[in-house]
């Protein structure tokens, strides 16, 4: 057992560091007394401290092209860890020593050993030696992201990652011990002495382990998630993560100090010459803590610093109690009961005021913090679970889920690919209505600066003149071609389907598609693209794409135009690709136009849908399925692909698709449908059977109704006509019982609610 040392004094506030214009996602010491910190902004800072008790920005860093999330200086030098997946190495004025490039995904960590020597971790499962420029070492074993990594004795090195468990490594790359006991994503390392060393995870756990495997204390750290620690002289962790609170903490787990933060998340902390904290803030600011009497901050700013602090607290308790009834609250007298932890939070009603207090363990004594007053709470969080990672989702209800997503996206630096898939979970699980990327709100798009571009997702049955293969043409706010009834979009949010005038909802089924789109939105990101692979496009293709959604605009010379960019984006990498999908969408809507020079990419995106292992290719499976509906314009192009097609569509994994493809799935069986009345195809309808069996038993009644309706009726569409397909139906286990509770479901809309039943009484 360690002794420990008595903390000699607490920390209090030395000053803040500002100028970043995002959060401060690491920080670190640098010889001369000099702090160094890294942003979301793409720099990194160089900082000394003033006489007066300001801190001076000495120079700032440039160079990353994305979010800098990983620093550590050593001498003059400083490395840099990026979302843009290299290392950069400079000098504090900026200028560029080396770039190391080997790492595939996010630089999350780096230490510098010496000028020469660096180590890093990375999102791509590894952690990587380098010495003078050169990867001399990779460590490869975990399962997820590697998200932070630090130096043992003897040179070896230990990892944390999103697989929930630490490695330790040999300097020659064997895993010589694996550690395990976290219950999520291992965020921080830190070494406390030769044969005992510190993590912290998402759990909220602090453990300390001994380097044969024993975990010799666990302690709850925090309600939330712990981002960071720092080992302290005299045998002290710091920690900090989610919320507001710091705390350190001696080996035995007794708590000895808490340090309240005016931010909602502190990313990091790290102990530096001279005793002192730096903690790396969500509000753009590093903040440094001292519990040296002579370096803290001047009797004025420590009071504006409290003042700050309290602020926040109160703030957050408002949005909080929302509509609490005040009378539910206990009084005053509640307060003679101690409290149960730290910084626990206790609301009272005096005289009609809901007062905030905040227990003290040191002082073991409530402490008031302010008045709530005219709260209400409209925020919802939800746990996500993505890429090995526990993250929180905060959506304001009524607000654009596309909006929450997309900040979601940032905050965690997430792959942009998973934006649909995002604002779908928030559309579904905030019972917000249902609103296209490029929607009625007008959102700016929070990356090409117009309205919203994402791969489209509305789909409309184009006009019968154009060749849809019968039914009533509907663009815009014409005939709902499933039921008869007005709004077919899958965008609309009333979801008001009406049965058909006919007792047969099957009989009068016609081609759906999805048209129209944000020209200017897409190509934004395809000149974007063009610009990161260092590829050419024709020169009229903005012209050209314009005409894409204006029916009878586009020539034959605006189709080769089109197709000639085509031809340069499909060979850029799969996370590049999903404009030019979209491109290819909206360029077969004009089959006069487009005809056979395009055989070759129906060949290639059939192909591809079923390998959506990566985010990208999901993204590019989700507009294929789309860009495969449209095709249905020109049929002919199915004659020979059918039953390979129909094929892949039956062993789809569909258990992780989220809405949006859901929809292109449905929509691309129901116009096989149509397609298979019109030829002789035994066996394409039974593959179309079981696709259609598969997508079905996925579905129930928190599922989207739109996407129920279409699967519905491609069913009855498909076995209505043949007693054989009926009875291959009914030897389909749960296939019947799956239709009925449709059937019965009264939070469905009429229209699947009816179609169900008219198939019910089909089988």
């Amino acid at each position: 057992k360690k002794k420990n040392s008595p903390m000699q004094r607490e920390f209090v506030y030395r000053g803040t560091l500002s100028g970043h214009t995002g959060d401060v996602k690491s920080v670190c010491g640098a010889p001369g007394g000099l702090l160094v910190t890294a942003s979301r902004d793409n720099t990194c800072k160089v900082w000394a401290a003033q006489d007066d008790g300001h801190f001076l920005c000495l120079s700032t860093l440039t160079g990353h092209t994305n979010f800098v999330n990983s620093v550590h200086a050593c001498e003059e030098l400083v490395a840099s860890g990026s979302l843009d997946k290299t290392i950069l190495v400079q000098h504090q004025d900026n200028t560029t020593v080396m770039v190391l490039d080997g790492h595939e995904q996010n630089v999350s960590d780096l230490v510098m050993l010496s000028r020469d020597q660096i180590l890093s971790a990375s999102w791509d499962g590894t952690a990587r030696m380098w010495i003078k420029g050169t990867c001399t070492q990779v460590f490869r074993g975990h399962e997820q992201s590697v998200i932070c990594a630090c130096i043992g004795p003897n040179q070896t090195v230990l990892t944390g990652s999103g697989d929930h468990t630490v490695k330790h490594w040999s300097s020659s790359g064997q895993c010589l011990q694996t550690f395990r006991g976290h219950k999520d994503a291992v965020r921080g390392v830190a070494i406390v002495s030769d044969d005992l060393f510190v993590s912290v995870a998402n759990d909220g756990a602090m453990k300390l382990w001994c380097f044969d495997g024993t975990c010799v204390a666990s302690i709850p750290a925090s309600d939330g998630p712990v981002y960071s620690c720092s080992v302290l002289p005299g045998q002290h962790i710091v920690t900090c993560g989610e919320g507001s609170q710091a705390r350190v903490w001696s080996l035995d787990g007794t708590l000895r100090q808490t340090i309240t933060l005016p931010c909602n998340a502190a990313w990091a902390v790290r102990h530096v010459e001279g005793g002192d904290i730096v903690f790396g803030c969500d509000d753009s600011t590093a903040r440094v803590f001292t519990q040296d009497p002579k370096r803290a901050a001047p009797p004025q700013a420590q009071v504006e610093f409290a003042e700050s602090v309290q602020a926040l607290e109160v703030a957050r308790s408002q949005a909080k109690v929302g509509d609490l009834d005040k009378a539910s609250l206990p009084g005053r007298s509640a307060l003679s009961k101690p409290g149960t932890s730290d910084q626990q939070k206790l609301l009272v009603n005096h005289e009609g005021r809901v007062e905030l207090y905040l227990w003290s363990a040191g002082k073991q004594q409530w402490e008031f913090e302010g008045e709530v007053t005219n709260a209400v709470d409209d925020t919802q969080t939800f746990d996500v679970e993505l890429q090995g990672r526990s993250m929180k989702l905060h959506h304001k209800k009524g607000s654009n889920p596309y909006m929450s997503a997309q900040k979601f996206i940032s905050d965690n630096e997430l792959d942009q690919m998973y934006l649909d898939e995002i604002a779908d979970f928030v559309q579904k699980n905030a019972n917000e209505p249902v609103l296209e990327a490029g929607g009625s709100l007008s959102n700016p798009d929070p990356f090409t600066g117009s309205h919203s571009y994402t791969p489209h997702t509305a789909s409309t049955n184009f006009a019968a003149s154009a060749g849809s293969g019968g039914g009533s043409g509907y663009v815009g706010g014409g005939v709902d071609p499933f039921t008869g009834s007005a709004a077919a979009a899958a965008a609309a949010a009333s979801h008001q389907h009406q049965p058909a005038s006919s007792a047969d909802p099957f009989s009068k089924l016609s081609y759906v598609f999805f048209e129209g789109g944000n020209t200017s939105g897409i190509l934004k990101k395809v000149h974007e693209f063009a610009v990161q692979s260092g590829t050419q496009l024709p020169g009229n293709l903005n012209a050209a794409v314009a005409k894409l959604t204006v029916r009878g605009a586009l020539t034959t010379a605006d189709y080769q135009t089109v197709l000639a960019g085509l031809s340069t984006m499909l060979a850029w990498p799969e996370e590049y690709r999903f404009p030019a999908y979209d491109l290819l969408r909206l360029l077969v809507l004009h089959p006069n136009i487009a005809q056979t020079d395009t055989d070759g990419l129906v060949d290639a995106i059939a192909r591809s849908l079923d390998q959506a292992a990566t985010p990208a290719q999901k993204t590019l499976q989700r507009v294929g399925l789309r860009v495969l509906c449209n095709y249905f314009l020109q049929p002919g192009f199915f004659a020979a692909r059918k039953a390979s097609i129909l094929g892949t569509l039956s062993r789809l994994e569909l258990r992780d698709l989220a809405v949006p493809a859901l929809m292109g799935l449905a929509t691309l069986l129901l116009n096989f449908v149509v397609f298979l009345r019109t030829t002789e195809a035994a066996e394409e309808e039974f593959l179309c059977l079981q696709a259609l069996y598969r997508l079905l038993l996925i579905l129930d009644e928190d599922s989207d109704s739109e996407v129920v309706l279409r699967t519905l009726l491609a069913l009855g569409g498909l076995v209505a006509p043949s007693e054989v397909l009926v009875a291959a139906s009914l030897s389909l286990t749960g296939l019947k019982e799956k239709v009925a509770l449709f059937a019965a479901a009264r939070n469905m809309p009429h229209g699947v609610q009816s179609s169900a039943q008219q198939l019910l009484h089909k089988l």
